[in-house]
Formats: C-alpha cells, sequence, structure tokens
C-alpha cells in the first residue's frame, strides 16, 4: 500500500513539474487576452483598438472583426515567442483571415518570424476575399519561412493599400517582400525594400501574381531565388501599371528579370532599373519570359547578364511589345539582343535599345534572333551598341537616334521639347531634339551617359598624367633643393 502511495506521489510531481516547465522552462507567448477586452466592438464602424503586440496577436481570436492600430508598436519581443518560432501569423489557408486591418498610418517594427517547416507566412498567413488591409507600415522585420510567404501576407484574396514593408524574408517558393501568392482584386500604392531570398517563383513585391491587378507599386532591394525571379513579380498573369522595381536581381537558374521573371500578363507604364544576373536562359532587363504578354510603354535601364536568350528588355517574346526601350549593356553567350533575346512569332513595335550588346553567337544591336515574329519602326544605335547587325530592327548613328525625324518618320507618336524637364503628355514619346534619346512622356527622359563617361574617362586620364609628371618631378625637385643647400655652404 504503501508503495503505490509512493508511485502515485512521484507521478503527481512528476506531472507538476512537466505542466510548470512547459511553461516557465522557456519564454512563451502571453495567454491571449479575449478579443472581448480589447477597446472597440469589432464592427466596421467601431473597429477593435490595436495597442500593442498583444492586442496584434489577438486577432487571430476573431478572424471575421475590423481593426484598427491606436499607435506605433514595437514588435520586439516576439523573437521570445514560441520557443523562438515567434509571432503567429494571423490567418492560415483553412481559416482566412477575412475582416480588415487598417494601420491608421502607423508602423510595427522589429516583428520576428521564424517558421521554416510552414507555409502560409507574415503578419497574415491567409487573406480571405472580402479582407482589407491598409495604411501601415512593417519597419525592420525577419521574417523566415518554407512556402507561399510575405512580410505582410503569405496569400492575399483580398484588397491591399497603402502598405510599405522593409526588413529580410526567406523562404522557398512563392514569396515575395510584400505578398507571397496573390490573387486579390487590387494591390495598389504599396511598397516594399526587403531583401528577399527564396526558391522559385520569387519577387521583391509579390512571388506569383494570380490575375491580380498591381498598379502604383514599387520595389528597392536584392532579390534572390532559382527561377522565375523578378525585381517587382516572379510570375505575372495580371496586369501590372506604374510599377517599378531598383536594385539587383539574381537567379542562380533562368525565366528572370529586372521587373518580372515570366508575364503572362498585361504591363504598362512600369520599368526596371535593376541590374539582372540569370546564370540560366531567359533573362531580361524587363521580363525575362514574356508568354503571350502584352507589354507597353515602358522600359528598362539596369545591365543584363545571362547565359542565352538576352535581351535588355525581354529575354524571349511570343507576345507583344510596343512603345518601349532599353538603354543598359545586354552580356550573354548566344541569342543576346540589345532589346530582345529572342522574338518567337511576337510583334515589336516602335522600341529602341542604345546599351552596349556582347555575345559569342547570334547576337543583334536590337535582336538577337527572330523566329517568325514581327519587327516594326524599331532602332538601335549602332555606335553606342557596338555592333552593325541584327536580326530585325534599323540600325542609326548616335545623332540619328537623337534626331526627331528618325521616329516621326517612322510613324511614332512622338513631339521635340524645347527644354529638359518639360513633358508633351499629348505624345506618347517626348525628345530634346539633338541632345536626347526619346523617352517615354509618362516618364523621366533618358540621360545620355556618353558625354559622362568621356569627361569621367578625361579626368581619369589627366589624373594619370599628373601622377607621371609629379612621379619625374618629385625627385629632381629633392635634387635641386640639396644642390642648393651645398652652394650655401
Amino acid at each position: 500500500m504503501k508503495g503505490k502511495k509512493l508511485i502515485t506521489v512521484v507521478l503527481l510531481v512528476m506531472l507538476t513539474t512537466v505542466l510548470f516547465t512547459s511553461f516557465i522552462g522557456e519564454e512563451r507567448i502571453p495567454v491571449l487576452e479575449v478579443v472581448r477586452s480589447m477597446e472597440g466592438s469589432g464592427s466596421e464602424d467601431d473597429p477593435y483598438m490595436i495597442y500593442d503586440v498583444h492586442d496584434l496577436q489577438n486577432m487571430s481570436q476573431d478572424l471575421s472583426a475590423h481593426y484598427a492600430l491606436a499607435n506605433d508598436i514595437d514588435a520586439s519581443e516576439t523573437q521570445g515567442w514560441n520557443q523562438g518560432a515567434g509571432f503567429n501569423p494571423v490567418g492560415d489557408e483553412d481559416e482566412h483571415f477575412s475582416g480588415s486591418f487598417d494601420g491608421s498610418g502607423h508602423t510595427i517594427s522589429n516583428l520576428y518570424i521564424d517558421r521554416s517547416d510552414e507555409d502560409y507566412f507574415g503578419l497574415f498567413g491567409s487573406v480571405g476575399r472580402d479582407a482589407e488591409v491598409s495604411n501601415v507600415t512593417i519597419f525592420d522585420s525577419t521574417v523566415i519561412g518554407n512556402k507561399w510567404g510575405g512580410v505582410l501576407m503569405g496569400n492575399n484574396r483580398g484588397r491591399v493599400h497603402d502598405v510599405h514593408v522593409h526588413g529580410t524574408l526567406v523562404g522557398e517558393d512563392n514569396i515575395g517582400g510584400l505578398i507571397g501568392f496573390n490573387e486579390g482584386d487590387d494591390v495598389s500604392s504599396s511598397s516594399s525594400s526587403v531583401q528577399v531570398d527564396g526558391g522559385s517563383y520569387v519577387g521583391g513585391l509579390i512571388g506569383f501574381n494570380w490575375y491580380g491587378d498591381v498598379h502604383d507599386c514599387l520595389y528597392q532591394g536584392d532579390v534572390t531565388g532559382t527561377d522565375i525571379i523578378g525585381g517587382l513579380i516572379g510570375l505575372n498573369s495580371g496586369n501590372i501599371y506604374g510599377s517599378d522595381s531598383s536594385g539587383t536581381v539574381l537567379a542562380h537558374g533562368g525565366r528572370v528579370g529586372g521587373l518580372l521573371g515570366f508575364n503572362g500578363g498585361n504591363v504598362t507604364n512600369s520599368y526596371s532599373t535593376s541590374h539582372v544576373d540569370g546564370e540560366g536562359r531567359y533573362v531580361g532587363g524587363l521580363i525575362g519570359y514574356n508568354c503571350f504578354g502584352f507589354v507597353s510603354e515602358s522600359y528598362a535601364s539596369g545591365n543584363v547578364t545571362g547565359r542565352t536568350v538576352v535581351g535588355g528588355l525581354l529575354g524571349w517574346n511570343d507576345g507583344t511589345m510596343l512603345n518601349s526601350y532599353s538603354t543598359g549593356d545586354v552580356q550573354g553567350l548566344r541569342n543576346v539582343g540589345g532589346s530582345v533575346g529572342i522574338n518567337y512569332i511576337g510583334l515589336l513595335k516602335n522600341i529602341y535599345s542604345s546599351g552596349v550588346v556582347s555575345g559569342s553567337e547570334e547576337v543583334g544591336g536590337l535582336l538577337g534572333e527572330n523566329r517568325d515574329g514581327s519587327v516594326e519602326a524599331s532602332f538601335w544605335d549602332v555606335e553606342s551598341s557596338g555592333t552593325q547587325v541584327s536580326d530585325g530592327g534599323i540600325g542609326k548613328t548616335s545623332l540619328e537616334m537623337k534626331d526627331v525625324n528618325t521616329f516621326s518618320d517612322a510613324g511614332w507618336d512622338i513631339t521635340a521639347i524645347e527644354t529638359h524637364g518639360d513633358k508633351d503628355t499629348d505624345h506618347v514619346w517626348n525628345i530634346v531634339d539633338g541632345e536626347t534619346y526619346p523617352f517615354l512622356s509618362g516618364s523621366e527622359e533618358v540621360e545620355d551617359e556618353t558625354d559622362d563617361d568621356e569627361f569621367a574617362r578625361d579626368v581619369i586620364l589627366i589624373g594619370f598624367v599628373l601622377i607621371i609628371i609629379i612621379a619625374i618631378l618629385y625627385p629632381v625637385k629633392n635634387l635641386v633643393e640639396k644642390h642648393i643647400l651645398k652652394r650655401k655652404r
């Protein structure tokens, strides 16, 4: 009998120890308060007010309610939550967040999530079709996960407006600085400056945009991945308007672009200044692979490096591109073009390129290879590109490329303006006649770097000559001084 009592006591002590250490042995997220304790009723007119990171986590308790930030929030303590896993994303693929979140212009800083074995990660895991997230900045975040992830949300079916994110994001497939996978109605007036490192379908703003509308958005930073990598979006089948990217884009595979890695949608009035480096094929300054997509009034100015099918604008094109241009240098091995690497049954009209083009096989100033496609009223600079050949397009001298008549005679909607900085938006194209290349009236004019480069080379040459003169004269000066001293003695 005494033995049984002893065993019972031991078991109770062990059980108590396990329960006790499970709660205080490691730092855990504090027990959530019920949403009823939050200020507000959770309705659209009277949202729950969020004052701290605990209230922020509390959104998981009612996924259909409406919320608003009352002030800035420092989420530093989330690094110690859940045995190091950090903040628990609000909503998942089974239960979406379906309410609204209004940041009221406030900032959430130092958000921490480390869930490398989990999908659907971010501040929100998954957001439903009737949801809306707006007016918030997420600053200095660290977000780590597996697939379908972004600093703001992993999967979006709702609307996102005026959201800005900053920090680092690490994951595998379908990840983007703002949103991993977007199939929502509208993403607008938002930005990302997140350093992104992933696998496939990776973008600085969105990893995979599935028929969503993305407009007036931008990305600034560095994106690294394997395949289908874009400075703004990895894969797009929706509509992109008035958006841009800058920084660097690196793909260990292919289908990589400064703006989009793969495009099957519409891109208008957008641009990339990102430098692009793809270790595989289908590499473009704007889009790596344009698959029956439509692109107009857009440009790329970053340098582009790839292996095969490399272009200043598009690596591969079997869609349509109108009124666009590229100014960056393009380098590859085969099928290398100042604007397009390979044009397969596609239409290129009113485009031009001016960057240096270099490669081994099928290299062209405008187009590396044209396979049954159409090239109309399009040009390249034979002097600045370093090549007289192209499988399509018309080669012109630098002087001719700055002559409004070259383009107006070809049917372009272009007009000459008097001075730099002026715009005539009644025409698609503007030019300072005799001074600049054509530029789109909806964007900044093309800077002519030729004079700057020549000036820089002159400065370097003069400096080099001065160094030589000083090197020669300094010993002579010492000898003269010694000779004078001797005579004085």
